[in-house]
């Protein structure tokens, strides 16, 4: 087994709006409420949580925006760019590992954020890359596979695209919804 796991994810203070205010993902329980987005309709709305992953990483990247807020996150976790759509800082494979087509994150793109129930935006102001050796959370989303993390439109992971072995392998510890 890995000690240290390559599944894109967010550490455990980053904040994620529910329909009961905000949550550190670390707190997040399969079931609870998120705020959500539907990008077609350019309207916030809501999703249930349906799986949560955890596992250790050895490399991140900090995200700043402009309007000082900021994500710790995987390298390869997607954000949403107003114009250009998914994006994140490494891109190799994603669309073969994640199912998610995504391109380049650079300084000076617009992310959509969400802050009082109103639809914003923050442009990327900084991106560092950094070696750490946290703990880092994921989720799943039933509907839109989106939520809002420290106030930023980023994409969900369907860890059930995953296989037993492959999810072992990389350490990761998977919650899920009873059916």
């Amino acid at each position: 087994m890995s000690q240290f796991s390559k599944f894109l994810c967010f550490e455990g203070n980053t904040k994620i709006l529910t329909t009961d205010g905000l949550q550190s993902i670390s707190r997040i329980k399969c079931g609870i409420t998120v705020k959500s987005f539907d990008i077609k309709s350019n309207y916030i709305c809501t999703d249930i949580v349906s799986t949560i992953a955890h596992s250790l990483h050895s490399i991140c990247a900090i995200i700043s925006l402009e309007d000082g807020s900021s994500l710790m996150a995987t390298v390869d976790h997607p954000i949403y760019v107003i114009g250009k759509g998914w994006c994140a800082v490494k891109t190799d494979n994603m669309e073969e590992t994640y199912g998610v087509s995504v391109k380049q994150l650079k300084e000076g793109d617009t992310c959509i954020q969400v802050k009082n129930n109103t639809i914003t935006s923050s442009k990327v102001q900084n991106i560092e890359i950094k070696e750490c050796s946290e703990r880092f959370y994921c989720l799943s989303t039933k509907e839109h596979h989106n939520f809002i993390a420290n106030n930023t439109l980023v994409h969900d992971v369907d860890i059930n695209r995953f296989s037993k072995e492959c999810i072992k392998q990389e350490g990761i510890t998977v919650e899920r919804i009873q059916s």
